[in-house]
């Protein structure tokens, strides 16, 4: 890989990681690399959940993204952020993470919904 092509990898995982802490609200920054690629995920972080690896270019491979994050994980779920040329910004993950994903924001969506319907409640009572 050419100095160009690297120094491009290496903008987008900053710019991937700003994203992460301006969007998301968690403390994350580009992880460290030897040319290996095997010392640290692409974005790291102390409360960081995923094992994350960032492609960019004309044709980020994302299969074989995703199978180098397998690779390479320390246990943690994968996920890829690929972007092509002048294009929007993928997230790519394996269904079992993405099931438990949303499985988690339905478990926090039900709780939001109790809690309002129980504020709710408590308003009529205090109206009566």
């Amino acid at each position: 890989m050419g100095k160009l092509s690297r120094d491009k990898g290496k903008r987008f995982e900053r710019e991937v990681a700003r994203r992460i802490r301006e969007e998301l609200g968690v403390d994350v920054q580009r992880g460290h690399q030897s040319r290996s690629g095997k010392d640290a995920s692409d974005i790291t972080g102390a409360s960081w959940p995923f094992w994350t690896e960032c492609k960019v270019g004309q044709r980020p491979n994302i299969i074989a993204a995703i199978k180098q994050a397998k690779r390479d994980t320390d246990g943690r779920p994968v996920l890829v952020v690929s972007k092509r040329d002048r294009e929007e910004t993928l997230v790519t993950m394996e269904w079992s993470t993405f099931s438990e994903l949303l499985q988690g924001v339905a478990r926090v969506w039900a709780a939001l919904a109790e809690s309002e319907r129980e504020t709710l409640e408590e308003g009529v009572e205090d109206d009566a």
